[in-house]
């Protein structure tokens, strides 16, 4: 019986040897930044930065609309604060915009994808 007994002991310490080496394992793949980590930090960064120039933009624009309607003639006066401003909106604000609206949809869709195991850590290098 007690040979019984101490053959279920060394199976049981030898299940718990494989369970902690394979959870060691699992918690170090998991610690480990990948490239994919890298990539949303990245994307993030860029949105917090480009967010705050779209802070500007805005600021411009109102400050440029208040200089524009304080002259007396309304919105039809041209001046070259809000001038500057529509001239650099099709070529610099816009795509500055479009740029933050496809980082905003691109970070969590990486963030997702790299839960799931969808993308491999390779694909981003």
């Amino acid at each position: 019986m007690s040979s019984e007994l101490e053959a279920d002991i060394a199976r049981y310490a030898e299940a718990k040897a494989r369970e902690t080496s394979a959870e060691e394992a699992s918690s170090s793949a998991k610690a480990a930044p990948g490239a994919m980590d890298g990539v949303k930090e990245a994307i993030d960064t860029f949105l917090l930065y480009d967010f705050f120039v779209i802070l500007f933009i805005l600021a411009w624009l109102v400050v440029g609309v208040g200089v524009r309607l304080s002259k007396g003639n309304g919105l039809s006066y041209d001046e070259p604060f809000l001038g500057t401003w529509l001239f650099l909106w099709p070529f610099l604000f816009q795509p500055l915009l479009g740029v933050h609206m496809l980082a905003t949809l691109v970070s969590p869709a990486v963030g997702w994808a790299a839960k799931r195991g969808i993308v491999s850590e390779d694909a981003w290098r």
